[in-house]
């Protein structure tokens, strides 16, 4: 239907094109630029019933909560804050065996590859919770940026020790594990929505070992969790996190 010939299409459709450089400028020439803006990172699963199709392979699709045939890519992209609306800047297929190191390694690569394009617009990224590793934490907060990202439900933290020195021994670092079903030494921040409260804490994450700005999402009605965000940003304002 369009005005070429099929084999000029072919011809065009096989040449290099910047497709990251012609989104970042149609954002800019929108004035998007101007605006509060966080980069974003995420995977999406691509339906595929082909056998032939390059890096076809099983990935969790979830909107089924389960591992499925078919494609996968990772995108890079902006979220208007004052809009509420994202824009994508760069995307690409996802391999299930990468040639050279793992999924995650090619997650990182990407994020540094395409972090010059955002650095001016944005120090602030927000990932799911499957980046919340050691290796792209580290990755992340190497450049000076900061991750938002999520917690396991079985994340080990520890509160971190206020007190004094007493002046014998090793100072201590820590007082105890953090229990989500023990508010008692988080900071309520009151509500955040309809019988939603808000709490947050700065505590040791023995994973990824460092300091984090946690905070949590809790029903009211029923005392149960709903979301707990994290930040490797400790001054990080809470409520900015969720």
């Amino acid at each position: 239907y369009g005005a070429p010939s099929p084999s000029s299409q072919y011809r065009w459709a096989r040449r290099d094109f910047d497709f990251t450089a012609f989104n970042r400028q149609a954002i800019i020439d929108a004035g998007i630029d101007k605006h509060e803006l966080i980069a974003v990172m995420d995977e999406s699963f691509i339906k595929k019933a082909g056998k032939k199709t390059h890096g076809l392979g099983f990935f969790f699709d979830a909107c089924n909560q389960k591992a499925r045939r078919g494609l996968e890519i990772s995108l890079i992209g902006v979220v208007d804050r004052d809009d509420n609306i994202a824009y994508t800047l760069q995307l690409q297929q996802v391999m299930p065996k990468p040639q050279e190191g793992s999924r995650l390694d090619a997650a990182i690569a990407q994020y540094r590859a395409q972090r010059p394009q955002l650095c001016a617009w944005t120090r602030t990224w927000a990932a799911d919770g499957a980046y919340a590793k050691r290796s792209f934490v580290d990755a992340v907060a190497e450049t000076g940026d900061v991750l938002v990202s999520r917690l396991r439900k079985d994340a080990d933290l520890k509160h971190l020790y206020m007190g004094a020195y007493r002046g014998r021994g090793r100072p201590r670092k820590y007082d105890g594990k953090v229990v989500f079903d023990d508010l008692s030494r988080w900071l309520c921040l009151g509500e955040v929505g309809s019988g939603v409260e808000l709490y947050s804490v700065v505590a040791w994450h023995d994973s990824l070992k460092r300091r984090l700005r946690v905070s949590m999402l809790r029903r009211a009605k029923d005392g149960r969790y709903v979301l707990q965000p994290l930040s490797t940003e400790e001054e990080m304002d809470p409520f900015e996190v969720v």
